[in-house]
């Protein structure tokens, strides 16, 4: 099971980048909701 590294809200935000260099080696996801409640997910790689 994972757990949940970075929490933040995005008011009114077109682009908005997300600091992911100090994450270990690994397999992350990322999972963002818009203001409608849409859920969208992309798995990514540290290496």
């Amino acid at each position: 099971s994972g757990k949940v590294l970075i929490d933040k809200r995005l008011d009114n935000t077109i682009s908005k980048s997300i600091d992911v260099s100090k994450l270990q080696s690994g397999i992350y996801f990322l999972q963002l909701t818009d203001m409608k409640g849409v859920k969208y997910s992309k798995k990514f790689v540290v290496e």
